[in-house]
């Protein structure tokens, strides 16, 4: 990564909500200068950690490479740790590891401030430079700041997990250190590089933020040089390596891989290849053949980091470090030129069902048609289907009448959606509409309802091959809308159908309602509550009530607040949900009362879905391109871009949480596409 992709990726991600300020050491000494303290100097600082992190021993999330791509941003904001939480003053040898017993410790108070007393320097070995760090010694170190060997009263010192990079950037990077070579003002400009090129480094976890500053400061190339400079001997000067640009390219492509070393007094330098870190499941030489060049495939969609190191038959260049990004392109499932919405694949991806525009050039109206496309691996096969009510020719319904709403079952058997058609007059619109099921396996449709009210939104799922559970909204004007359900027997033998059930009574605006796949509970959004602790006040929330009547009117609240809880989607059992919350995505687990914000604090995101087997979350978000596709953990550790053409509108996760299908225009209309994460 040169510093024009730095500043490039500065822009795609967000800043932190506090400055990163990576020790701006004192002047007056530092590793190697003369010890001039004899007495103990109080010091003080912040300890800050990224938005949310719950400080204790990381679990570690970073996935190599992962948090370092375009496609793959992980943000939050940075803020001070509460109280309790230990800093220790210890000295370090040239691997990190403590040396001699901890000098001193303190523990930071309610605001996440420190002030630790910096006993006397007269046992002060350059060799072993001192760090101030976070975390207990049982629980294990998270973060270390260097400190020189004169602290100025009252100068704040801040430790955060771009402090630590610094530190790692120095050990890491330098096999071994000899910390005397680096003079005081050689740190200091150091330390000011490495702000400089992670000032835009932010995640999700201690470590991701570290991870990340260290890999945009490992890749700056005018800290590789300092580095170098700094880390060279009075006999030799050190060189430097260059891996070259980051790469995007598509999966199984050969390419040819170019470094390049740069030393002002050896003309013989020896190029030593590392793939330091690769996707699961992938078989790449990990050692490629020594040289400037070598030719290299990615052989699985992920993040290739390739390391180069120059020797110069002396001294090893710092390490450099470039990315491969190979993907495998979206798989378009759609391909018209008119625009699509409304999409939904059922469970085996088989079948795509939505709606499709088109234009009525005799009147200058546009309609809505439903169609379902069938779907492989490769793309659709076939042409669409159009579902045509019952009644209907192409000619009068395409001009005359819209579809709209359409659900297809997870099964894929069964399709419904609404129509403005009048059953009693076929092929005139502009009625109110009515419910549609259509049985894809018999190609045999019937109305579910007729009658004057508005009917819209319907969910459908078979829980059986001879039972379909449909559920759908009935406007009740004044009283709002209520939700209805209907049993299908044996659709494929002529829809013997149920009686309708109202599932909801009294004033209620309900809406978006979801089907756990066994067809016995519904979840919906209202604007009512039935919560004496949160009385209707209009603000929307999450209830569910079973489909078979027996909790008619007394539906369960899931959420209790005083802000919109909309967008709803579930997962296959209704065990966990996601609901758009404040322009954040949260993810809601009913049975802990477990509320978790998945989007982080930094993203605006839109129409969330889940995986059915609720192992991830899909959501579109502002980005600097538009908008784009991200997924995200049930715990809000991890999010991952997969987009970054700012096209992406109204994504579904598959059930196994491995696709994802959004809706794009990056041709010019809106299709939908297929993605393996």
């Amino acid at each position: 990564m040169r510093p024009n992709t730095v500043q490039n990726a500065s822009r795609l991600l967000l800043r932190l909500l506090l400055p990163l300020g990576l020790m701006a050491l004192l002047a007056s000494c530092g590793p190697g200068g003369d010890n001039t303290m004899a007495t103990s100097t109080p010091m003080t600082g912040v300890v800050k950690v990224p938005a949310g992190v719950q400080l204790a021993k990381p679990t570690l999330l970073s996935r190599a490479g992962e948090f370092l791509s375009s496609t793959a941003w992980a943000l939050s904001g940075m803020e001070a740790v509460g109280g309790n939480v230990e800093v220790r003053l210890y000295a370090i040898d040239l691997t990190g590891v403590q040396v001699g017993p901890t000098l001193a410790s303190t523990t930071t108070d309610g605001n996440g401030r420190y002030r630790i007393t910096v006993p006397s320097r007269d046992t002060y070995q350059p060799h072993t430079p001192w760090v101030l760090a976070v975390g207990s010694a049982a629980n294990g170190t998270l973060m270390r700041r260097l400190i020189d060997d004169v602290v100025a009263v009252s100068t704040d010192r801040d430790v955060d997990p771009a402090s630590e990079a610094t530190v790692r950037l120095l050990l890491q990077d330098n096999d071994p250190l000899d910390w005397t070579r680096v003079s005081r003002t050689e740190m200091a400009d150091l330390n000011n590089l490495v702000a400089t090129a992670a000032k835009s480094a932010s995640g999700s976890s201690i470590n991701n933020v570290a991870d990340l500053a260290l890999e945009f400061a490992r890749d700056y190339e005018p800290l590789q040089r300092a580095l170098a400079a700094a880390t060279s001997t009075e006999t030799n000067a050190r060189p430097v390596a260059l891996a070259g640009v980051d790469r995007r390219l598509v999966t199984q492509t050969l390419v040819n891989v170019r470094g390049v070393g740069i030393d002002s007094d050896s003309p013989n330098l020896s190029y030593q290849w590392t793939v330091d870190a690769i996707p699961s499941g992938s078989n790449v030489n990990r050692t490629p053949p020594n040289g400037p060049e070598f030719a290299f495939q990615p052989d699985v969609d992920g993040v290739y980091r390739l390391k180069l190191v120059i020797d110069d038959g002396i001294q090893l260049s710092p390490p450099d470090y470039a990315l491969y990004i190979a993907t495998t392109p979206a798989i378009p499932l759609t391909i018209n030129n008119n625009a699509q919405s409304e999409g939904r694949l059922n469970a085996g991806r088989s079948r795509l069902v939505y709606t499709n525009t088109v234009r009525d050039a005799k009147n200058n109206h546009n309609y809505t048609d439903v169609e379902i496309q069938s779907t492989s691996a490769l793309g659709p096969t076939g042409p669409p289907l159009v579902m045509f009510p019952p009644g209907a020719t192409l000619l009068d319904h395409v001009f005359k009448t819209s579809e709209i709403n359409p659900y297809i079952s997870a099964d894929g058997a069964m399709v419904v959606y609404a129509t403005d058609m009048d059953p009693a007059n076929p092929g005139f619109g502009g009625s109110d509409f009515e419910i549609v099921a259509y049985d894809y396996n018999f190609n045999n449709a019937m109305w579910l309802t007729n009658n004057s009210a508005l009917e819209r939104q319907p969910v459908v799922e078979c829980p059986s091959p001879s039972l379909c559970v449909v559920v759908f909204l009935r406007d009740a004007t004044a009283a709002g809308t209520h939700l209805i359900s209907r049993i299908l027997n044996n659709p494929g033998t002529g829809f013997v159908l149920g009686p309708e059930l109202q599932l909801t009574i009294g004033v209620g605006n309900r809406f978006s309602p979801r089907l756990t796949a066994d067809g016995a509970w519904v979840y919906y959004q209202d604007r009512g509550s039935t919560s004496p602790a949160d009385p209707y006040d209009g603000d929307l929330e999450v209830f569910r009530i079973r489909t078979d009547g027996s909790m008619a009117g007394i539906p369960e609240q899931i959420t209790i607040n005083d802000v919109q809880d909309d967008q709803l989607a579930i997962d296959l059992t209704g065990d966990n949900l996601v609901v758009r919350r404040l322009s954040e995505v949260w993810w809601i687990t009913p049975a802990t009362s477990t509320e978790v914000l998945i989007s982080g604090s930094q993203l605006i995101a839109y129409t969330p879905s889940l995986a059915g087997n609720g192992t991830a979350a899909a959501f579109v978000a502002d980005t600097t391109e538009g908008k784009d596709l991200f997924v995200a953990s049930p715990d809000g550790f991890t999010r991952t871009r997969l987009t970054a053409d700012g096209t992406i509108s109204y994504p579904q996760m598959s059930d196994t949480g491995l696709h994802v299908m959004f809706r794009s225009d990056v041709d010019g209309d809106h299709d939908y596409y297929l993605l393996l994460r």
